[in-house]
């Protein structure tokens, strides 16, 4: 190996590679120097039906068994008109299907200034003509709020489909992980997901 790169330093490669002079490089991400959310034009092929909309990077949970936070960095929310016009233009494009993704879609909104959750964000995006079908991955359990779930309930372009990675529902290993929910409060999502939102599927991941 030449040249270590972290993740946020796509922008430097080829100054790298080009100053390349056969001694090893290494840079180090700072924290403190991430960009809010780095904006990547998207290419894609032509006629597909869906395609994922990224909304955030980044994650600072700490979870004891994963290493994201220090690869990714520190929590970042798109801006949301970048997202709403990336998803125009999506729709234009011919996409049925909107994946919102991210490392922890519950908490897009968090750090921005204007009054934005995810929920807020799937309302916004179902009134894009020519989208219709919205799915959500990776909703952690203790961040489903009453207003994510009644949107779900509400918007028919919203899939009732949710993934929620739970890990475990062991007190003792959810502890451990430095998970944020026991085992009632993961099953009492559960429930209340399924008593509101008809027909819902559901999927984890478990370690």
């Amino acid at each position: 190996v030449d040249i270590i790169l972290g993740t946020n330093n796509r922008h430097v490669i080829v100054e790298m590679v080009n100053q390349f002079d056969g001694k090893r490089r290494q840079l180090v991400d700072e924290k403190d120097t991430l960009v809010d959310f780095e904006e990547i034009s998207m290419e894609r092929a032509i006629q597909k039906a869906r395609a994922y909309l990224k909304v955030q990077e980044g994650c600072e949970q700490f979870c004891t068994y994963c290493i994201i936070p220090k690869l990714r960095g520190r929590y970042r929310s798109r801006n949301p008109e970048a997202i709403l016009f990336e998803a125009e233009k999506l729709a234009k494009d011919g996409v049925k299907e909107l994946i919102v993704i991210a490392q922890d879609t519950s908490r897009y909104g968090e750090d921005l200034e204007e009054d934005i959750n995810l929920a807020k964000l799937l309302k916004k995006l179902c009134k894009i003509s020519g989208i219709e079908w919205i799915r959500v991955l990776y909703i952690y359990p203790e961040k489903i709020t009453d207003e994510l779930i009644a949107a779900f309930k509400e918007e028919e372009k919203i899939v009732p489909y949710v993934d929620i990675p739970i890990q475990h529902c062991n007190d003792e290993v959810l502890k451990r992980m430095g998970r944020r929910t026991n085992k009632q409060q993961i099953l009492s999502v559960i429930e209340k997901l399924r008593n509101n939102v008809k027909d819902i599927t559901i999927r984890t991941s478990l370690i």
